[in-house]
């Protein structure tokens, strides 16, 4: 279950939460029925329900400074996008397999790179000489 939880120095809550419902389960609609879940839930992977959160708590003006995550919730772009975007501040574990390729998290997550890439570009490395004026030797 994906929750919020706001803290202070004085104290923390829990502020806002989602009942996350396997892929399994949403599609099953006996077993839906059966554990009473409404029509409208449908399947969300957790960080697309955090994002839901988020942009509920931003329009009700919960105010907080950086949302914190496990590697599941860093391993998602829309997730990092969202936060970036909305200039939210975010510390989130990452795996240790997440590539820091942007080109090849778009193409995993449906959408298309952003044109060619050019050196010293998102992971492309530049020789120190070359970043500093000079030709590559």
């Amino acid at each position: 279950m994906p929750m919020l939880t706001y803290a202070s120095a004085a104290e923390h809550a829990f502020v806002n939460r989602r009942l996350y419902l396997a892929e399994a389960w949403a599609e099953d609609r006996e077993r839906r029925r059966q554990a009473g879940v409404p029509d409208e839930v449908v399947f969300a992977t957790k960080p697309h329900l955090v994002i839901d959160m988020l942009k509920e708590e931003t329009a009700a003006g919960t105010p907080f400074r950086y949302l914190c995550g496990d590697p599941g919730y860093g391993r998602d772009p829309d997730l990092r996008a969202f936060c970036h975007d909305r200039q939210i501040g975010y510390v989130l574990a990452v795996p240790v397999d997440l590539t820091a390729d942007r080109r090849a998290q778009r193409k995993r997550a449906g959408r298309s790179p952003a044109g060619p890439r050019q050196p010293g570009h998102l992971g492309t490395p530049r020789l120190r000489a070359e970043h500093q004026g000079h030709p590559p030797v």
